[in-house]
């Protein structure tokens, strides 16, 4: 559990609301941070409250979502689980969700907001922050853009890399390339599989780099078990090799928009972690079995199933600092 998580755990109990004695929120200090609170209200909803520089006179309007509630500059009775009393102002950002496992990613993702932003931010920051946030949630309404497995399968590789940073960086960096990790002229493409024989989806176009381009396939076994991983904790794997917020923040958003609706129950499905890495396998495109590339002017987005099962992994060795040396 992280520390942010854990701090709103001390204040999930009936006692402690029982005492909330006409305060608005009982609470504790960020861990790490000395001005923000991470709080309950009385109806135990998860919330954060943000203490703003105070070098404005422009108060932002507040936002009702269906997920999330914003408002700014509220002056705030706040009760510790000491019972000491504190009255400030604070931007309140509160979940208004019902799902369990939503109310458990919101304090997961707040964690590299908040460290992001440190003390007393500027309103600016704030707004960015909070837009940042929004944009994580309302992408629930939205369709998902590939299967879980094939997710769960990028965060894995991320996590088992060498240089878990490089690889994250490079994640999706270009929305609209055929690549899942794209960095200048490199490129690595991850795909899944959950049967017994090693069968992948892929366009004409990814194994058919442009000249002057270099790309490497990773093919990883995602089989789910109830013992298995989930991409949550997944994800916690990760923050613990990757420590720039923004960069956690980035993966949030990557991940907030490949699963769109499929949020909460992609989060919670377990695939056994073992599989994945003993299957693990790197391929160069130019081995992997093809359709004729050379098409009829009028025929294009050529997609078809490939078996790579018995298939030998290999790849060309490429430069020390390249985008394919940060995955193993």
């Amino acid at each position: 559990m992280d520390a942010l998580s854990a701090a709103f755990e001390q204040l999930q109990n009936d006692e402690v609301h029982g005492g909330l004695d006409g305060a608005d929120f009982i609470a504790v200090q960020v861990p790490g941070l000395e001005t923000h609170r991470v709080a309950s209200d009385d109806q135990g909803a998860p919330t954060i409250l943000l203490r703003v520089a105070q070098n404005s006179s422009f108060t932002p309007a507040p936002i009702v979502l269906e997920n999330i509630g914003v408002q700014h500059n509220v002056l705030c009775r706040i009760l510790f689980v000491d019972g000491s009393v504190e009255r400030q102002r604070f931007t309140i950002v509160r979940f208004r969700g019902k799902d369990r496992e939503l109310r458990a990613h919101f304090l997961r993702v707040l964690a590299p907001v908040l460290s992001a932003l440190g003390d007393e931010p500027e309103q600016a920051a704030v707004t960015a922050a909070i837009n940042h946030l929004i944009r994580l949630f309302s992408g629930l309404n939205t369709l998902p853009r590939k299967q879980i497995q094939g997710l769960w399968a990028e965060v894995f590789v991320i996590v088992q890399a060498l240089d878990s940073v490089r690889l994250a960086s490079a994640w999706h960096a270009d929305p609209y390339s055929l690549y899942d990790f794209s960095r200048d002229s490199e490129n690595v493409e991850v795909k899944s599989f959950s049967g017994m024989e090693r069968i992948h989806h892929f366009t004409l176009d990814q194994l058919n780099p442009a000249t002057g381009t270099t790309v490497a396939v990773i093919s990883v076994r995602t089989l789910t078990s109830y013992t298995g991983v989930t991409l949550s904790e997944l994800l916690s794997r990760l923050r613990s090799r990757v420590a720039d917020p923004h960069l956690q923040m980035h993966v949030d958003r990557v991940v907030a928009a490949t699963l769109g609706e499929q949020l909460a129950t992609g989060l919670e499905l377990p695939f056994d972690y073992r599989v994945a890495v003993d299957s693990m396998a790197v391929y160069n495109p130019a081995d992997i079995p093809s359709v004729n590339p050379i098409i009829p002017p009028a025929v294009s987005n050529v997609r078809f199933r490939s078996d790579l099962t018995g298939l030998p992994a290999g790849i060309r060795s490429f430069p020390v600092d390249s985008l394919y040396s940060a995955v193993m």
